[in-house]
């Protein structure tokens, strides 16, 4: 099998990567801002309070689109003969068809991330792509696959 590329479906990777930037939002909001000082400040500076909010929030709306735009671009899977690797921005993780013991097809189909168990017994997730294929990449090249009673008696 040649080396294939394939990438997560792209609205889980903003469910993922939307409550961190808001989080970030609140951080920077609560650093830098007015925190909202021309909601109950009578003092003459209503315009500059305004417009220093205004002004961060475009700021924060214009990184949040460009990191967004990394993360998409930079988040990947290559499958090869013996494993898949996920790239993320500069960093990737590499799992073995042979560390593989268990795949959760209902849990998979059912919220669009694969589910497995390597063979520490360590739950791993990874997003599926649009059609499905990691699932069955993983299911055609995984021949340690065990049944859930063998994995829940150990």
């Amino acid at each position: 099998m040649n080396e294939k590329r394939l990438k997560p479906r792209t609205s889980s990777v903003i469910k993922v990567y939307i409550p961190v930037m808001l989080i970030v939002l609140l951080a920077i909001y609560g650093l830098f801002s007015s925190r909202f000082a021309w909601a109950y400040k009578d003092d003459g500076k209503l315009n500059e309070y305004i417009l220093k909010d205004v002004i961060l929030i475009i700021a924060w709306l214009i990184a949040f689109v460009v990191f967004l735009i990394i993360l998409l671009k930079k988040n990947y899977y290559v499958v090869n003969k013996t494993s898949v690797v996920h790239y993320q921005f500069f960093s990737s993780v590499t799992y073995e068809f042979n560390n593989v013991i268990f795949i959760d097809e209902k849990y998979t189909l059912k919220h669009k991330t694969l589910l497995f168990y390597n063979n520490k017994g360590k739950a791993l997730y990874l997003v599926l792509d649009k059609e499905g294929e990691l699932l069955e990449i993983f299911k055609k090249n995984c021949h340690n696959l065990k049944d859930y009673i063998e994995i829940k008696k150990k």
